[in-house]
């Protein structure tokens, strides 16, 4: 009976070992999700859009897996879409920035775009950037399209000495 209740106490323990180890499936969706560097529609629901947006599209992406003292891609997608099909497309002035945190810094591009957006086509960013030290580096962008208005996208980068994790969270 002793016996059993070892075995028993060692099971348990090793279960929330492995589990305390395992990391969460949202963050490994974050982690796919930033590395997708392509536009996603707003979602629908049964026809009905589940949250109300501008008609705007914008993603703030890595293009590869970062690493400390080598400079990484940053790259900041946007699109001026009105989701009409039968209208003519229109052409809008707009602003796009990228912003990076203090110790991150800047080691070739613009971190700034002016131009017109021709609705439906696409347009980006592409920066590269360098950390030189561990910690939490947040990363943003945003686009104000004029008549429209702004929305933006923002990710955190937290460096250690092991990993660099990507994340929503500051």
């Amino acid at each position: 009976m002793k016996n059993r209740k070892i075995i028993f106490g060692l099971f348990i323990l090793t279960i929330i070992f492995l589990v305390s180890c395992k990391k969460s499936d949202t963050e490994l969706t974050l982690q796919t999700y930033r590395y997708d560097c392509s536009l996603k529609r707003p979602i629908y629901e049964k026809g009905v859009l589940v949250k109300e947006t501008l008609p705007i599209l914008n993603k703030l992406c890595l293009t590869e897996k970062p690493s400390l003292d080598n400079p990484f891609t940053v790259k900041y997608i946007f699109k001026y879409d009105r989701l009409y099909f039968d209208r003519p497309n229109e052409q809008r002035v707009a602003n796009a920035t990228i912003y990076l945190h203090d110790g991150l810094s800047l080691v070739e591009g613009n971190l700034k775009w002016k131009g017109t957006l021709t609705e439906k086509q696409e347009q980006s960013i592409e920066v590269k950037v360098k950390a030189s030290d561990i910690g939490k580096y947040r990363i943003g962008a945003s686009i104000y399209v004029e008549g429209v208005g702004g929305i933006g996208d923002y990710f955190v980068l937290n460096i250690t000495t092991n990993e660099i994790i990507v994340t929503d969270q500051p």
